[in-house]
């Protein structure tokens, strides 16, 4: 009966109370004594304890265990056994606490309660008590809850140090948070130390107040001013729900933001007031292809309206609105007017757009189109009219002034300051290189006769005397005739040289039109030309065969002038790294020029545009045709010039001659 009563609870029972005495004290010593004086194997130690279920529990009879359950004896726990034997059976780590207690209990009657860990690793609770006269002690496993202890004990502490860390990184972070309450009550703020902090909080909640801002709005940008003389702060503040009804609170300085703004919008004003007063139209299109900026010239060179502008039309409304307004080149059709456009976009997004606009009403507009960061597209509106007027004035003044020189009785050489022939009436010359002055002379002399006048007019082009003056000298010919030499200091050390014949015909009685010229020489200077023109160029020409034969024609010169313009042209559409074939052809009294190889639709830079617009103009005047067929898709694209070579119309004309000529 007592054992089944000690199964179910922890009970304590001693027998009696020994009085204390030397005799006691002299037994507790020799116990003490022969616990640890006693082997280990003797003490039945526990190799692996089981738990306990539920509880081991033994009687002491004075010093030794009187009886003891099935559980205690499972454990080994034997009547008989002292309380060193006892304590050896559990093998624990520390025994002296358990030891200690035990001797108190059985001795003094002192109630106990140890937990101690086996050399097995389980942790075991030892519960000492007096029942009546007896003492009793009850034993059982606690492993797994000192375990469950154990592994709280750590999530709590590493909790803990998660919670100061993170309390600590949110104190560090550089915005304001704070929590109120549904009342208004500020509950919590990640700055709860520092005064100027919370008085900035308390600000930040009035305005927030006056805002009447609600949690889940949108963030809000609140200026402060500390001070009149102060500059303003400004914060950037989002109200987030929290528990129940407060709400989480969150600032951050815009200070450096707003600064960032006001600097770009002042810069913005100044662009926009230095675009305002360039004579170049623009219009930057962003990666929506929406107008984002344009400046008065766009409005002055296009025509549409500033208003319609500021409505930021899309590039395919502006395109469609030029079209209206016959400003943009027209296709044959809608279609191809849709394609024109789009490889109009895809070329300003590749560098590689400018084309020459001409305008009905004689104006001639240069439409650049260059790409701009993250996808947006500028296009500049340069109005060239007064430029191709200056040239094609310039042209007509030039030929104006070749004509004239060619009618006068005299004939005409000019050298640079290095003795080069930049221009020359003369007969031997027209189809020849520019030559030098020394073999000017050497010429000369051959058909004129030889004479000590052709040294003295080398050394007068080359001595580099800057005070000369003019001199002249008479050539006896070899038809007998005398000559006149004439020779005359032109600026930057330039030469001129001015032979006639006594007997020459008067302006009145010369030829007009000049005589005709075998078509051959011609050719193969226009090749020349064509070759020097795309040295620098980052093409390769290639040049067929030139056509030989007896034809005429009336104007070489002019003739070579279409030639130039067509390789510039041919130039400036093809291709960087392009092989390029000049194809010259001559039958039935027409002249055929054609580039083939990678020719575009566009051209790359102004001068290119400058040329193309002159070879029009001059190609139309000799009642000529032009033929462009682009590259398309990898294949080869061709510009055509065909010009007639003994038309009337042709030879009416006064014949141009260049400066190089």
């Amino acid at each position: 009966m007592l054992f089944d009563h000690l199964s179910s609870a922890p009970v304590f029972v001693a027998d009696h109370i020994g009085a204390v005495s030397v005799a006691a004290g002299v037994t507790l010593l020799a116990v003490t004594m022969l616990a640890f004086a006693r082997p280990r194997a003797a003490l039945h130690p526990m190799p692996d304890l089981p738990v306990l279920s539920p509880f081991a529990t033994v009687v002491f009879d004075g010093t030794r265990i009187g009886s003891a359950n099935d559980a205690a004896m499972a454990l080994s726990l034997m009547p008989q056994m002292d309380v060193v034997e006892c304590v050896a059976v559990f093998d624990l780590e520390e025994p002296e606490p358990l030891f200690s207690a035990l001797q108190r209990l059985v001795t003094d009657g002192v109630a106990f309660s140890v937990e101690s860990a086996s050399r097995a690793g389980h942790v075991m609770r030892f519960d000492g008590n007096l029942s009546g006269l007896r003492a009793v002690l009850s034993v059982r496993d606690v492993t797994a809850r000192v375990r469950r202890e154990e592994a709280l004990a750590r999530r709590i502490a590493d909790d803990s140090r998660a919670s100061r860390a993170l309390s600590e990184a949110v104190e560090a972070v550089p915005v304001l948070a704070w929590r109120m309450d549904e009342k208004g009550t500020q509950t919590w703020t990640n700055t709860a130390e520092r005064a100027d902090r919370l008085s900035l909080i308390a600000d930040l909640q009035t305005a927030l107040k006056e805002k009447a801002i609600t949690p889940g709005d949108p963030p809000t940008r609140i200026t402060l001013t500390q001070h009149p003389s102060h500059e303003p702060t400004w914060y950037e503040v989002t109200a987030h729900p929290d528990r129940g009804d407060g709400a989480l609170f969150v600032a951050r300085s815009m200070n450096d933001v707003m600064r960032a703004e006001q600097a770009l919008s002042r810069f913005l004003e100044t662009l926009t007031e230095t675009f305002a007063h360039l004579p170049i139209g623009l219009a930057i299109f962003d990666a929506d292809r929406t107008l984002g900026l344009f400046n008065p010239a766009l409005s002055d060179h296009i025509g549409l309206e500033p208003a319609w502008l500021a409505g930021r039309p899309t590039l395919r409304a502006f395109l469609d609105q030029l079209r209206e307004r016959r400003i943009i080149p027209e296709q044959t059709d809608f279609k191809g007017w849709r394609e024109q456009f789009t490889s109009m976009e895809r070329a300003a997004e590749e560098e590689r757009y400018c084309e020459i606009w001409h305008l009905p009403n004689g104006q001639a507009l240069r439409v650049t189109g260059r790409p701009h960061p993250q996808g947006a597209l500028a296009f500049l509106f340069e109005d060239i009219t007064t430029a191709i007027g200056l040239e094609q004035k310039y042209s007509g003044a030039l030929a104006m002034r070749e004509t004239a020189l060619e009618r006068m009785p005299a004939q005409i050489a000019i050298f640079d300051a290095s003795g080069m022939q930049v221009m020359s009436t003369f007969a031997e010359d027209a189809d020849a290189p520019p030559m030098g002055v020394h073999t000017s002379a050497k010429v000369w002399a051959t058909r004129f006769g030889s004479a000590p006048a052709w040294d003295r007019m080398v050394r007068f082009a080359t001595d580099g005397v800057a005070d000369r003056a003019p001199r002249h000298d008479n050539i006896v010919t070899h038809s007998g005739a005398i000559a006149r030499l004439d020779l005359a200091p032109l600026p930057e050390g330039g030469t001129m040289v001015c032979l006639t014949e006594r007997n020459a015909a008067p302006l009145s009685l010369r030829k007009s039109p000049p005589a005709q010229r075998a078509v051959a020489p011609v050719l193969k200077r226009i090749a020349d030309d064509a070759l020097a023109l795309s040295a620098g160029a980052d093409v390769t020409l290639m040049i067929k065969d030139i056509p030989t034969g007896d034809i005429q024609v009336a104007q070489p010169v002019q003739l070579r002038a279409i030639a130039a313009n067509l390789t510039l042209t041919a130039l400036a559409r093809s291709t960087a790294g392009a092989t390029l074939t000049l194809d010259i052809m001559v039958a039935d009294g027409v002249l055929g020029l054609s580039f083939t190889g990678l020719i575009g639709p566009v051209g790359s830079d102004e001068a290119p545009g400058v040329s193309e617009t002159i070879l029009n103009r001059f190609v139309r005047d000799v009642n000529g045709m032009i033929e462009m067929t682009p590259a398309i898709a990898g294949t080869n694209g061709r510009i055509r010039v065909r010009l007639p070579l003994t038309r009337a119309e042709v030879m009416a004309r006064p014949e141009p001659r260049a400066l190089n000529d």
